[in-house]
């Protein structure tokens, strides 16, 4: 398993079956690691309707993936800006939000993030995606990426940036997409600079146009300094089915950051969809893992 000096290698969680089906790599929150993370996630009960279990009892989640390894990365230690600069496990630094504007900005936005550190994380998940795919006879359909809050917002980067075949699924929980604004700006001026060039130039064919998707990505891996290889092809990530859950009380990453991701993602045409948990704050709930349990065995096995 890979793994590099900034990075403890990752808690593994072989499957309570064999044989080994699929592979689930989530990553925590900010703050938190992979030994506080996991256990709680993994045993967390949840209760599945009639027609997915012959009894309604509730099953921790780990149960209801049998056949299901989990790797669970630890985020490096980095200075937290928003706690006096402590020195924290976090994917990535949030930026505070410029002092000339009067409200505040949120995570999603590009002036929030902090580049090298982002950078550094999504090339960490592209290198455990990278392995696993291998363990897995390089049938990447049969490989989840999950992850919460910053986790969330991380894996997403990751995911997108990833120069891959189509994984099986990526689930996301109180999250939000890093860059969001600035990718929408990308997408709205290269729609007008073609505009302007069809009105100018009727009779050329312009050659291959680019994807909202391709403007996308092509917009974060600049903003993160990542090198796109030349033949990169971003259908993989087009086809990746993603799914984004978020409770309607939480006060620390606002549900309406979630929903607005699911829309954008919609936007570039990537199949996403978004479910809201009324009274539920930032964490998960057994119905947000039955949901994420249901969208995972219809898409990924």
């Amino acid at each position: 398993m890979p793994k590099s000096a900034a990075y403890l290698s990752p808690l593994i969680v072989r499957p309570l079956c064999e044989p080994h089906k699929t592979t689930f790599i989530v990553l925590h929150g900010r703050g938190s690691n992979a030994e506080k993370f996991s256990g709680p996630l993994l045993s967390h009960p949840v209760t599945v309707s009639s027609s997915a279990s012959l009894d309604n009892q509730p099953q921790p989640f780990q149960k209801l993936f049998p056949h299901t390894k989990f790797i669970f990365p630890t985020a490096s230690l980095r200075r937290a800006t928003a706690f006096n600069r402590s020195i924290i496990h976090q994917w990535y630094d949030i930026l505070p939000s410029p002092s000339s504007i009067a409200q505040a900005l949120p995570p999603s936005h590009p002036d929030r993030v902090e580049r090298d550190g982002l950078r550094e994380s999504v090339l960490h998940l592209h290198s455990l995606i990278e392995h696993e795919v291998e363990e897995l006879d390089g049938d990447a359909g049969r490989l989840v990426v999950m992850g919460l809050s910053q986790g969330c917002a991380t894996m997403l980067a990751g995911c997108m940036n990833w120069n891959g075949p189509k994984l099986g699924a990526v689930v996301g929980m109180c999250g939000w997409l890093p860059m969001r604004e600035g990718m929408a700006d990308a997408i709205a001026l290269h729609e007008l600079q073609d505009q302007e060039a069809d009105m100018f130039d009727r009779g050329s064919d312009g050659g291959i146009k680019k994807t909202k998707v391709d403007i996308a990505v092509e917009y974060m891996c600049d903003e993160l300094g990542i090198e796109r290889r030349e033949e990169q092809n971003n259908s993989g990530w087009k086809d990746t089915p993603v799914f984004l859950g978020h409770g309607t009380d939480d006060e620390k990453v606002l549900c309406r950051l979630g929903q607005e991701a699911a829309e954008f993602l919609r936007g570039i045409d990537v199949d996403a969809i978004f479910r809201s948990y009324e009274g539920l704050g930032h964490w998960y709930s057994s119905n947000m893992l039955c949901d994420i349990m249901e969208f995972i065995k219809s898409r990924a096995e």
